[in-house]
């Protein structure tokens, strides 16, 4: 005979406690140096390279028709390289040499074509524009060196439903940056799911990134990346989407480097010669 069982009112309250425990308090809080690692590590993950192509739509918030960029972007350990189309026609190439730190870009136009070779990153591969996470690349230099500054919130929080250990890192740059805000994922490689821009003046900036695709071998990317900001008094949002991505393929360096057509005017570190 199985005896009767009473319950113990307080018992919801030992219950209670134990389910916020398992919920916030289940992981210990890593160091910035670990996620820092586990950002560079998604990159190795990838192998030789990863290839992109997205679009991305600017959106005025108080209306207006949104205009479109085109992007190809690939990255490897040794170069960077993007292409992008405007849709009135003008379009940039650019490349980066990570262990020269030499950067080309050449704009073409109807009937025009100019071009530049300098050393560090520049536009536009330097803007949040960029479908970037490993290399995403912030006012105070790429987020992976940036969240050695940082300091990692002691309870995960949510982000669109994903907990995500938050950094908050403060700004060294000169420009009307006072910090950032990161929000990672550890079920994704620690990739970021937002990224806020805290401007000492002004509403934040803010990227959200969403819809990752496995990419094998634990490498993970976005689909999508919404970007809010405010430029002249004005919202804009821009939506970044991928309509292909790929990884592992062995890129030859004619792939990678820019080269400039002859006859084509090259500003080089500020001296302006015609490429023979």
């Amino acid at each position: 005979m199985i005896g009767r069982v009473t319950f113990d009112p307080r018992m919801l309250l030992v219950i209670a406690c134990v389910v916020f425990i398992s919920q916030h308090c289940h992981a210990s809080v890593p160091a910035v140096g670990f996620l820092s690692s586990a950002l560079k590590d998604q990159e190795m993950r990838c192998g030789p390279s990863l290839e992109v192509e997205y679009q991305v739509a600017f959106h005025p918030v108080a209306g207006g028709p949104a205009f479109v960029h085109r992007w190809k972007y690939i990255r490897t350990p040794t170069y960077l390289r993007a292409e992008r189309e405007i849709s009135y026609q003008t379009k940039t190439v650019c490349s980066f040499d990570r262990r020269t730190e030499e950067f080309r870009k050449l704009t073409t136009a109807p009937n025009s074509a100019q071009g530049s070779i300098a050393v560090g990153l520049w536009m536009p591969l330097a803007l949040l524009e960029c479908l970037e996470t490993t290399n995403c690349y912030l006012s105070d230099g790429r987020l992976v060196e940036c969240l050695a500054l940082g300091k990692v919130n002691k309870q995960m929080e949510k982000v669109d439903g994903h907990a995500c250990w938050k950094v908050d890192i403060p700004s060294e740059s000169q420009l009307n940056v006072a910090r950032y805000l990161v929000w990672l994922d550890p079920a994704i490689g620690y990739n970021p799911r937002r990224i806020d821009v805290v401007w000492k003046t002004g509403r934040p900036e803010t990227i959200t990134f969403s819809g990752y695709k496995d990419l094998g071998n634990g490498a993970w990317f976005p689909q999508q990346s919404v970007h809010r900001y405010e430029s002249a008094g004005k919202d804009y949002i821009l939506v970044a989407s991928v309509n292909s991505l790929s990884a592992g393929r062995v890129i030859p360096l004619k792939e990678l480097k820019l080269e400039f057509p002859s006859g084509t005017l090259v500003d080089i570190n500020g001296v302006v010669v015609t490429m023979p």
